[in-house]
């Protein structure tokens, strides 16, 4: 029984929908194409042109014909440690170019050296003997590196270090507007008040109200998503004029 393009349409939307975006179309003649979905709000589904980064066309039988005979995910078989390991290399490229966080690039520097499964089990044990009278003794014995000393001398954990880079880095691109046009534009004022070394304040609002902080001075940039009316929601540092890591909750 043949399939139709509407049925190879939904099971593309259900993909994409389950967080999949990319897969693999074949047709009748035995071509394979891998392509990368994405959503558009005019209109809907589509892929991202072969070669290009940011084009695409409409996920319709016009633009795949003849009709595919099938739709699978590419599912990454990449181990978790590796995700991990590549996420913050990137992260930590991103910084190094742009200058921004000097202090982030050393915290990422500490994780990547203890690897993976060690920050884990370090976060964890941090949790576990969390109201243990001797637990920064403990921890500081046996992690040095993830512990400093204050101004009286005395031990204590590097607690962001511990929380932030135990798990995969979340990196988004910022957006300002749910127009293109206007939120690259926002970008390019971005990244020239970057390269020109001068302070620069902006906003938006798209399902948030977004706003953008950058401090010259000390070189570091900050980027938040709060929700509308309301005085909280989610906060990034900003790793250079495009993109951000997510921080925190609030």
């Amino acid at each position: 029984m043949s399939i139709t393009f509407l049925e190879i349409q939904e099971q593309a939307n259900k993909l994409f929908n389950e967080g999949h975006k990319r897969v693999t179309v074949s047709f009748p003649d035995g071509e394979k194409r891998n392509l990368r979905l994405f959503s558009d709000r005019t209109e809907g589904l589509c892929y991202i042109i072969p070669g290009k980064r940011r084009r695409g066309y409409p996920f319709s039988s016009y633009y795949l014909h003849p009709t595919p005979i099938s739709i699978r995910p590419i599912v990454s078989i990449k181990p978790e440690y590796k995700k991990w390991e590549d996420g913050w290399k990137k992260v930590r490229a991103k910084l190094v170019v742009s200058g921004l966080w000097n202090d982030i690039v050393e915290e990422i520097d500490i994780a990547l050296n203890l690897g993976y499964d060690t920050m884990l089990e370090a976060s964890r044990e941090y949790w576990d003997n969390y109201n243990d009278e001797d637990k920064v003794e403990k921890f500081v014995a046996k992690y040095p590196t993830l512990a400093s000393k204050n101004e009286e001398g005395k031990d204590y954990i590097r607690c962001s270090t511990v929380w932030n880079y135990s798990k995969l880095p979340r990196v988004k691109k910022m957006r300002f507007s749910l127009r293109n046009d206007i939120n690259d534009s926002i970008l390019q004022q971005i990244k020239i008040a970057m390269d020109s070394k001068k302070d620069y304040d902006t906003g938006g609002r798209t399902a948030y109200d977004v706003s953008f902080h950058y401090d010259a001075a000390k070189n570091l940039a900050t980027y938040s998503e709060e929700f509308k009316g309301y005085g909280n929601g989610h906060y990034y540092i900003s790793l250079d004029a495009t993109h951000s890591l997510f921080v925190e909750d609030d």
